[in-house]
């Protein structure tokens, strides 16, 4: 209850108190609505009630937005489990792992265009003899 039933109980701290938990318990229900309709809309078959499970375990263990963004631009690479088997855990596990991965993969690209233009500028390279 937000006021008190008698009026020599009012205290405007304690309503204020109340008035914000009210308006972050708002926003928390719309940042998980939001969660569930991009889960759902990569989840077709999955029922609402398997959705707000898992977006309710994203949205109390991820704080970051850029995280959560994070997982539906590589979704391909972030949603690979059964979705039974998901949660805030397993999808951050598989996010580093592909940043991982693609970490890797361009440090493999650079040594290897590293070594074309190192070999292409091989007749420029001043030679000892020549020194």
């Amino acid at each position: 209850m937000l006021f008190p039933v008698k009026f020599a109980d009012i205290d405007p701290f304690v309503i204020r108190k109340k008035l914000f938990a009210l308006y972050d318990e708002g926003t928390a229900r719309e940042d998980i609505a939001k969660l569930q309709l991009r889960l759902k809309g990569h989840f077709l078959d999955e029922s609402l009630e398997n959705v707000v499970l898992l977006a309710t375990d994203i949205f109390t263990c991820i704080e970051d937005e850029r995280t959560i963004d994070a997982f539906f631009k590589y979704k391909s690479h972030v949603f690979t489990s059964t979705f039974d088997k998901l949660n805030a855990h397993v999808l951050l596990k598989n996010l580093h792992n592909y940043r991982a991965l693609k970490a890797q993969e361009r440090q493999q690209i650079i040594k290897q265009l590293y070594a074309r233009i190192d070999h292409l500028y091989a007749d420029e390279k001043i030679k000892p003899e020549k020194l």
